[in-house]
């Protein structure tokens, strides 16, 4: 389904094919004693962010979901603040706007896309055609096996799945079904290896 990995792209993000999302930063030393390549820190403010960078202390990319982090502008200066400050690998993003800015700024650019029926789907394939992310999340992950034909058509950026996947038997059937990785915050999925 995923083209290979284009040089923005940073491909050991892909290598473990799980990306934690971290919802709490007491999270963090599980994906550090796991040698993962990044995390996405999902929700907390710039203050949980100076922590987890410098927890990380460069041995992991941060990425960080732009909508849901307080205390940072949603622009174009927010964005170069996250890459000068903080060193953030990239950004996570519902907004094409800001998609858009992080890719212009060197940053990994992810497009989080909600595929709720067919309606949302064919709009979130015109945004990826339009903006032209280095990857695209895609909610609910579940979703992945039963449009799989339809995204190896359609996609041609690395697809991450995430939400609702619980087990292992998810997670390989999710990749299974072509999606280059999947984000959990499940810290026992963490421990999967392809």
């Amino acid at each position: 389904m995923s083209e290979p990995v284009a040089p923005a792209l940073p491909s050991a993000i892909f290598e473990r094919r799980v990306i934690p999302a971290l919802r709490n930063i007491s999270d963090l030393p599980v994906a550090l004693d796991l040698g993962l390549p990044a995390v996405i820190m999902l929700k907390g403010d710039i203050f949980e962010l100076e922590k987890l960078v410098n927890a990380a202390q460069n041995r992991l990319g941060v990425l960080v979901h732009i909508d849901l982090l307080e205390g940072i502008g949603r622009d174009k200066a927010g964005l170069a603040y996250l890459q000068r400050q903080f060193a953030v690998t990239g950004v996570v993003s519902t907004r094409t706007s800001l998609v858009k800015e992080a890719h212009s700024l060197g940053l990994l650019s992810i497009l989080r896309l909600f595929v709720l029926d067919s309606t949302a789907y064919s709009t979130g394939i015109h945004l990826v055609n339009s903006i032209n992310p280095d990857a695209v999340e895609m909610l609910p992950g579940v979703v992945v096996p039963y449009i799989k034909d339809q995204l190896t058509s359609d996609i041609k950026k690395p697809v991450i799945a995430s939400g609702l996947i619980r087990t292992t038997e998810t997670l390989r059937e999710v990749l299974a079904a072509g999606a280059s990785a999947v984000s959990t915050s499940k810290v026992d999925l963490w421990h999967y290896r392809p």
